[in-house]
């Protein structure tokens, strides 16, 4: 076989003889056919306008490029052990590195004479064969999926999600951390579309938020109750209002020292505090994983029930995503309930 032992630029891996091996009509670089169809066409293709023609690894096409570079030098002693700086970025990366670990933009090669080798430059218009912002290639599978469709239902927030799926699927591990969703739980999962997970931690809010609430409103009742006794049901002016509060100022302010500390003291308020700490603790730990089981659950049903990659893809981008609209509606939602029950609660109380 031609191409024994070659390394196809797709997936990193040697072809073999029993490898099924497609050749790009373009520009003659041989490469798995699971890799030419995941990405829909040849892994070079971002090459092909600058008129790239691939050759064989060999010691004499090798030292043929050698020359072709002037005087460019692989195994320059003097830089060989310096860190690449990502002239995109300012990452800095291993001395061996071609992308940026980083933004993954390419990392051109140098010159002896310290001048970038313009090897990784790109004609315009050419698709990188990476997930933006990050090292991994469109094709490069993720659980069994490439990671070019999983970008696909994602949409935003590729560059975040994209490595920590990798780690998942190769550590088995499911805890990561998600600002995001720490700090705007439950709306978070209603913007990445997940309703029934985002449903579950709404309700547990909302129960958090009545209990949370009921003992508010219990441990300041005494401050409203010497409020109203000694003011009565007169509707004051924002003057006597003023001179309602300076001179019964020792009063009420006694009173008040009496609520917080009641406030403070009261198991059920601490309890809510730390449930509601708690809630969004569990959320930023377990987003992560949640969308990440989501979008392989997703991604399985399409695939059963497309015909072709074509349509596989389409439903793909028009399934995923995130919405602002859900976002919204999950807050307001979540405003309302709350008062319905609190003034539902209070019917029943009084």
């Amino acid at each position: 076989m031609y191409y024994e032992n070659q390394i196809c630029p797709g997936c990193g891996k040697p072809l073999s003889p029993a490898d099924d091996v497609i050749v790009c009509p373009d520009c003659a670089t041989p490469q798995h056919r699971a890799c030419y169809e995941k990405l829909g066409s040849c892994v070079n293709g971002y090459l092909h306008a600058s008129g790239y023609v691939w050759r064989p690894d060999t010691a004499e096409n090798n030292a043929d490029e050698t020359a072709e570079a002037g005087e460019f030098e692989y195994n320059d002693e003097e830089g060989a052990n310096e860190l690449k700086i990502c002239s995109m970025c300012g990452q800095n990366n291993e001395p061996d590195a071609q992308v940026c670990s980083r933004c993954g933009c390419p990392i051109p090669l140098k010159t002896s004479s310290g001048t970038p080798f313009p090897f990784d430059f790109r004609a315009p218009g050419a698709v990188s064969p990476y997930i933006f912002g990050t090292t991994i290639l469109k094709s490069e599978p993720i659980n069994n999926e490439a990671a070019g469709d999983i970008a696909l239902y994602l949409k935003k927030g590729q560059y975040k999600f994209l490595p920590k799926f990798k780690r998942f699927a190769e550590s088995g591990k499911s805890a990561s951390w998600n600002w995001a969703a720490f700090f705007l739980s439950p709306f978070y999962f209603f913007y990445r579309r997940m309703l029934k997970v985002g449903f579950l931690f709404m309700g547990v809010f909302v129960a958090i938020s009545l209990f949370f609430t009921a003992a508010v409103e219990k441990d300041i009742a005494p401050y409203y109750d010497y409020v109203a006794s000694i003011a009565g049901n007169e509707q004051m002016t924002q003057d006597e209002l003023q001179r309602f509060y300076s001179e019964h100022a020792e009063e009420i302010t006694a009173v008040t020292m009496k609520s917080a500390s009641n406030l403070a003291h009261d198991p059920i308020f601490i309890a809510s505090i730390c449930a509601f700490i708690t809630a969004h603790i569990i959320s930023g730990i377990f987003a992560d994983s949640l969308i990440y089981r989501k979008i392989f659950r997703d991604m399985g049903i399409i695939r059963e029930n497309c015909e072709n990659e074509l349509s596989f893809k389409t439903m793909l981008a028009r399934i995923g995503g995130t919405s602002f609209m859900n976002l919204i509606c999950s807050y307001f939602g979540y405003s309302l309930i709350c008062n319905l029950l609190m003034k539902l609660a209070y019917n029943i109380i009084s």
